[in-house]
């Protein structure tokens, strides 16, 4: 008896295939199930001979993927996978103290799209116990029916629908990923060029990315706009030569990236008084 008989399936939707559509994914299998049992561990280098792919997500408990680093998928995360992949395996971890439920999608095709969902948001996606994915295909098990009979393009529609959804969760979460690097390579370059007299155009240029994607990304990331960030790391960096070295005000101007009279109007706009007055009592800023 396998593993999988030794869970309890809450219920369970077959699809029956009608005419093909060739080139389209098509579902194989709806399913809800409890699992309980430690035993309960499928390897894909046990099941090279299954041509599939599913998306599993969590309803209660908790489950483990891996795909060389274990991942914990816990209520309202979902997995993906080619059920074949010999370096994937999923199971029931041996110190949980609660049953796993989940319901998964099995389904032939979309490869392509799989495998691009893998390389850049990774198998693991949040996607909630009420979300799309599980309110769609719960539909299948309140419908009662052992056997699903949908055409081509009811099932390639329900396949894309799925992926989409996992998509969906993902692009957010990346995105913020990658503002908060662009972010980072922005501080470092003003770090590192403080002296130099550039602008905003310069620092997209030396990144690769337009003015306003730039300033869009690190505004929604930081709260401020690349040229506020920039005026403010070169007055922060005035103020720390003002305290502790003789330099003249037109020699730290300079030293920061700034012609004499636009330092002194920055500076002023942002500390509310003038270099040679804050020299005498002011205190660096944390900006």
């Amino acid at each position: 008896m396998s593993t999988v008989d030794r869970s309890r399936i809450v219920w369970r939707a077959e699809f029956v295939r009608g005419a093909q559509l060739n080139g389209f994914p098509y579902p194989r299998v709806v399913q809800r199930q409890v699992v309980a049992d430690q035993r309960y561990h499928l390897r894909g280098a046990r099941r090279r001979h299954e041509d599939y792919c599913i998306v599993k997500t969590t309803l209660s408990g908790e489950g483990v993927y891996c795909d060389g680093r274990d991942h914990r998928v816990g209520p309202g995360q979902a997995f993906l996978c080619e059920i074949n992949n010999p370096r994937s395996e999923y199971y029931y971890p041996p110190e949980a103290s609660q049953p796993w439920e989940f319901v998964f999608i099995a389904f032939h095709g979309a490869r392509e799209q799989v495998r691009a969902l893998l390389d850049q948001f990774g198998p693991v996606y949040s996607v909630g116990r009420a979300g799309g994915i599980v309110r769609r295909l719960s539909g299948y098990g309140r419908a009662g029916s052992t056997q699903v009979r949908a055409s081509s393009a009811e099932g390639a529609s329900l396949v894309t629908d799925v992926l989409l959804a996992l998509a969906a969760s993902a692009l957010p979460a990346a995105e913020r990923r990658a503002g908060a690097r662009l972010a980072e390579r922005v501080r470092s370059y003003v770090a590192s060029h403080i002296e130099r007299p550039f602008g905003v155009r310069d620092i997209a240029s030396a990144l690769r990315v337009s003015v306003e994607h730039l300033c869009r990304s690190f505004h929604k990331e930081t709260g401020l706009t690349p040229l506020q960030f920039l005026s403010r790391a070169r007055v922060r960096a005035a103020c720390e030569l003002l305290k502790e070295t003789d330099l003249t005000v037109k020699e730290i101007a300079a030293r920061v990236g700034l012609g004499s009279g636009h330092f002194n109007r920055t500076f002023r706009a942002l500390m509310g008084t003038t270099p040679t007055a804050f020299r005498e009592s002011g205190a660096v800023p944390l900006f």
